[in-house]
């Protein structure tokens, strides 16, 4: 069976957002994984309990306006993620 870290080596150096079952939603170039953590670099991350917006009308705005960096990097557990895709593959309207 293919790890997590060896199924997302293909979008190294893409930037990727990452879902979680925390408030807490990350935008940012995918830069490796573990068994353990997913490490991403020049980062936004956004605690969406701290505003009046969803984690997708957030997503929508960052696709439409691009990444608003606040972390030159970021480590995520990777037990507390929900979700990884391309930043690019974003449907938005």
């Amino acid at each position: 069976m293919v790890s997590m870290a060896e199924e997302l080596r293909e979008w190294a150096g893409k930037d990727v957002v990452v879902d979680t079952s925390t408030p807490y939603l990350y935008i940012g170039r995918f830069e490796e994984a573990t068994d353990t953590v997913l490490k991403l670099r020049d980062v936004d991350v956004q605690d969406i309990s701290d505003v009046s917006s969803t984690k997708e009308v957030y997503l929508m705005s960052s696709a439409r306006l691009g990444k608003r960096i606040n972390r030159h990097s970021a480590w995520i557990r990777i037990a507390t993620i929900v979700s990884v895709s391309p930043l690019e593959d974003l449907l938005h309207e």
